[in-house]
């Protein structure tokens, strides 16, 4: 009776942390996204310390478009333009695309960190028990799914007066947490038919304690898969918010309102410094965390296939 629930609770979080360890290191694309993530993540949010906000949204009006010294193109590069040349405003942009890609990363981070915390909550409660509970979240559920999320995004933004990350955030997690909790919901109703369930309530552990200690664990997969769809996605959404005019204000740096300078016929065909670096960025950033979340996916199957 003493090594039930604690002993195996530790194994199976030691042979997690094991199996994607391994997982890693024989996906030699994974291993190098993860170095390439973690890179970009310290080397963004210690610059745009460094740096400062204040500083990175400086004007200069003597160094408008200056191109990258390195640029072959255009009008060559200039002595004042710096490695990634500078924005229409005179700014620097490496410091506007280091701090943009901080508030970009952040608001994925949260969007996803706030969606699957609802969307465990929601789908394990509703398809753990299911009944009256079940019908009325999945009808609501239902209504939401058919309402055009990016009419809706745009309207609420449209009469937001005062707009900034946070409230970017809030947007992009009304709907995003819908697909997530119904998922989960699904998976849940499999797993409460098994015997392990069904033993756990023989010996009369509380439903609280099945829910979270016995059935959570083995959605481990489901979830990393989330953890990186929504990431992508809220990144995606940002970008394509700024891109027709909804993003974050002009003031406020993302890589969505640098990849919008590319709507500026000059900036497209002459100046491609004020777009391109954040378009790369974007890529990067996606392509390895979706190699990264396909190990951590495969490392939860495996767990979960050891500890059946």
């Amino acid at each position: 009776m003493d090594i039930e629930t604690p002993n195996v609770g530790d194994v199976k979080i030691i042979s997690l942390r094991k199996i994607f360890i391994r997982e890693i290191f024989a996906d030699k694309l994974a291993l190098v996204s993860l170095f390439v993530f973690v890179g970009i993540m310290l080397f963004v949010f210690i610059g745009a310390a460094v740096i400062g906000v204040d500083q990175a949204l400086a004007f200069d009006i003597f160094n408008l478009n200056q191109a990258p010294t390195w640029w072959p193109f255009g009008n060559g590069g200039s002595p004042t333009g710096g490695f990634l040349g500078t924005t229409p405003s005179g700014q620097s942009m490496a410091q506007i695309l280091i701090v943009a890609a901080r508030n970009s990363i952040i608001i994925g981070f949260s969007v996803s960190f706030l969606s699957l915390t609802t969307s465990i909550l929601l789908g394990l409660v509703i398809g753990y028990y299911g009944g009256h509970i079940d019908n009325v979240a999945m009808r609501i559920m239902d209504t939401l799914v058919i309402i055009p999320t990016i009419m809706v995004m745009i309207i609420v933004r449209t009469l937001m007066l005062d707009f900034g990350v946070f409230h970017m955030v809030m947007i992009l997690y009304m709907f995003s947490w819908i697909g997530p909790a119904r998922g989960i919901r699904n998976l849940t109703m499999g797993q409460k038919v098994q015997d392990y369930v069904a033993a756990s309530k023989t010996l009369g552990t509380r439903n609280i304690a099945i829910i979270f200690k016995k059935i959570l664990p083995n959605l481990t997969a489901m979830i990393s898969a989330m953890v990186v769809l929504t990431v992508g996605t809220s990144i995606g959404i940002e970008t394509g918010l700024a891109v027709i005019g909804f993003g974050l204000p002009v003031g406020t740096p993302s890589l969505g309102n640098l990849v919008a300078n590319a709507l500026n016929p000059t900036h497209m065909s002459q100046r491609q410094w004020n777009w391109l670096p954040a378009v790369i960025l974007i890529l990067i950033i996606i392509i390895s965390i979706n190699f990264v979340g396909q190990a951590m996916s495969r490392a939860a199957n495996a767990q979960q296939r050891l500890s059946s």
